[in-house]
């Protein structure tokens, strides 16, 4: 819902009409399940062996109740086959699943997509095979130079 909110703040911004930005539910961010609401430094505290199983297998394990990686990835990859070629898209989604779309665009496995930053505050333009960060800190600190 907050991702929602955002686009619609965005488009207002962008002279769009907010009320005709919808909701794609491929793109809501990853379900934690029992994890929903949990610190993560706390997980591997309180739930050892789900984190054993996890980490042991991070792309694919599937903690009770929630989505792994490999889900996120499909539903994504799902949506993304279905926009049109050469398409421009303003996506708004939260940092898990951003890193994922991220990951699949510049068709990067596992190993390179969880390293990936999850900025909450951030702008990514994908174009040209190429994902550029643009965000407040950055901005403020190209100012001061």
């Amino acid at each position: 819902m907050k991702a929602l909110q955002t686009a619609r703040v965005v488009a207002e911004v962008l002279g769009l009409d907010p009320p005709e930005i919808a909701g794609e539910p491929r793109l809501m961010e990853h379900g934690f399940g029992i994890w929903e609401g949990e610190l993560e430094a706390e997980q591997p505290h309180k739930f050892p062996e789900i984190w054993q199983a996890r980490e042991a297998d991070k792309w694919v394990y599937q903690v009770p109740g929630g989505e792994s990686y490999a889900l996120v990835a499909r539903r994504l990859t799902e949506w993304l086959a279905e926009q049109p070629d050469g398409a421009e898209l303003l996506v708004v989604s939260h940092g898990l699943a951003g890193r994922i779309l991220r990951g699949l665009y510049l068709r990067a496995g596992p190993e390179e997509v969880f390293p990936m930053a999850e900025p909450q505050d951030a702008v990514f333009r994908l174009s040209e095979g190429i994902a550029t960060r643009f965000d407040a800190a950055e901005d403020a600190a190209q100012q001061a130079l």
